[in-house]
């Protein structure tokens, strides 16, 4: 047992998700890790809530690649049938893209899970998936240069 310091550092905001470096320090021997924060937060009538999920180093580089790649495949010529993308996170995050043949477009989302059984889900289009990819690219630096 030993005692731990935790230090918060909002790094950028997309939709209703707050981008943040958590640093966790065992003040025992001096060792600190680093991950990303993903904080959702909500009000309503009755409630408010502040849900945080981490998101570890190795797996914010797959993410990346797999949203990069997610862009590259908005851009390509679909055809007449309906397209759908998804990546989940260790931690129940879901990430994706549908292309909804009807309308000849790609919605993108994210889901979190909030309670138990339940998730919000939030819609995007292109150029905010590009915004997404910028801030979580600037994020990843951010967490390794605290190395």
């Amino acid at each position: 047992m030993s005692l731990k310091k935790k230090e918060i550092i909002d790094l950028a905001k997309f939709k209703n998700l707050n981008i943040q470096k958590i640093t966790l320090k065992d003040l025992s021997d001096n060792s600190a890790e680093t991950s990303l924060g993903l904080m959702m937060e909500y009000e309503t009538f009755d409630r408010i809530s502040k849900k945080t999920l981490t998101v570890e180093k190795s797996e914010l580089s797959k993410l990346i690649q797999s949203l990069q790649t997610l862009e590259q495949k908005e851009n390509e010529r679909i055809g007449n049938s309906e397209k759908k993308y998804k990546f989940t996170l260790m931690n129940n995050i879901e990430i994706g893209a549908v292309y909804k043949e009807s309308s000849k477009s790609w919605i993108n989302y994210f889901t979190f899970p909030t309670d138990y059984y339940t998730q919000s889900i939030y819609e995007f289009g292109k150029d905010e998936l590009r915004e997404f990819v910028k801030i979580l690219q600037k994020a990843e630096k951010e967490l390794q240069s605290s190395n």
